[in-house]
């Protein structure tokens, strides 16, 4: 059994039944969310989701727009919920923080950048991608192709500074001073 609860643990799913029903609550920007975790199944494996209706509450009271992709990426990963909210809105406020102080600043690509680097380092490259990406698809406004084109640029530069080891205090002056940053 503790072979199994670590490959779930480690995987997200077993082919062990098992019913599971918790009520969560986890802090963000001093708010309490709160949110249902139960199990589903699919195609032979068992697996802990966050209903999606939680998730689009929770994004509302956060502010945050998300896609029917990043809610349903969110409702399949409950457990890492909690830090993929606290992400989003940290590079949020970072970044409206950052244009408050310039008005020229390029508040978007700094808060894609940010948001990406933060992913990668917390959740890997993988799925920092996965995150990022599903953001894109379906986007809440309506993106032009240059401006999807910009915003999947700008993850990328920020996986990549994850990648090679850059500080989050790098992050604001690389932003304004890399050329690969749209």
């Amino acid at each position: 059994i503790p072979k199994r609860v670590l490959q779930f643990l480690h995987q997200g799913r077993t082919q062990v039944p098992f019913d599971f029903r918790a009520k969560i609550n986890f802090t963000i920007g001093g708010s309490v969310m709160k949110a249902d975790i139960t199990t589903d199944m699919e195609n032979g494996y068992y697996f802990l989701v966050m209903p999606p209706g939680d998730v689009r509450r929770i994004s509302k009271r956060l502010k945050e727009e998300l896609t029917e992709t990043e809610i349903r990426l969110v409702s399949t990963h409950p457990l890492l919920a909690a830090a993929l909210f606290k992400i989003r809105n940290y590079a949020r406020v970072r970044s409206e923080a950052a244009c408050a102080k310039d008005a020229m600043f390029l508040k978007d690509a700094y808060r894609h950048v940010l948001w990406s680097f933060l992913l990668t380092k917390e959740f890997g490259p993988e799925f920092a991608k996965q995150v990022t990406d599903a953001h894109e698809i379906g986007s809440v406004k309506v993106n032009t192709d240059g401006e999807h084109k910009m915003d999947y640029n700008n993850n990328e530069v920020g996986q990549d500074y994850a990648k090679a080891g850059y500080t989050e205090d790098m992050i604001l002056e690389l932003v304004r001073t890399d050329p690969r940053v749209i």
